[in-house]
């Protein structure tokens, strides 16, 4: 009897030594993954629409254009635009929570991105077309990623992607 009550008594506190080891073991091999790029990109979709401001907005304002069947058609689609030269206007037209390129509002996951722009920055804008804007004839772009010019993925080979072409 006093042999069992010694080796419960022994092999209790070996159990828990024994896992507090494992429990402090196996985060010390543990490596994160650092395949991940900085900034992290993430994929709203498969694909973007690539397109200029200029052509977004023609899409719902343009005179042959019907902004009822733009919104139908891109509202909550990702977009993406190649080579924003960043200058003095858009600087100045950059305000605390949105950037004004062209006749586009664009507004930022993070708001201090806007902060990180400067003058002659080349960049390029991931974001989701959130449609027409309540206040002026203009599109909103929401939740926008402001990379570094060619850092941002473009639409995988023989995936599908659109482009909007002018007239």
């Amino acid at each position: 009897m006093q042999k069992r009550k010694l080796i419960r008594f022994l092999l209790l506190p070996i159990g828990i030594i024994g896992v507090l080891v494992i429990m402090l073991v196996v985060p010390l091999n543990y490596t994160p993954d650092t395949s991940v790029p900085f900034p992290y990109i993430p994929p709203p979709e498969r694909y973007y629409i690539e397109a200029t401001p200029q052509q977004l907005h023609d899409e719902f304002f343009s005179p042959y254009r019907d902004p009822f069947s733009a919104e139908v058609k891109y509202v909550g689609k990702s977009f993406i635009f190649k080579n924003i030269f960043i200058d003095k206007e858009i600087l100045s037209r950059r305000h605390e929570a949105y950037v004004w390129i062209d006749l586009i509002q664009f507004v930022p996951h993070n708001p201090s991105d806007l902060q990180e722009l400067k003058e002659g920055d080349m960049v390029d804008i991931i974001g989701v077309c959130a449609g027409m804007s309540k206040e002026y004839a203009a599109v909103v772009v929401a939740n926008c990623r402001f990379l570094p010019a060619g850092l941002a993925p473009l639409p995988l080979p023989g995936g599908p992607a659109v482009v909007i072409g002018g007239y």
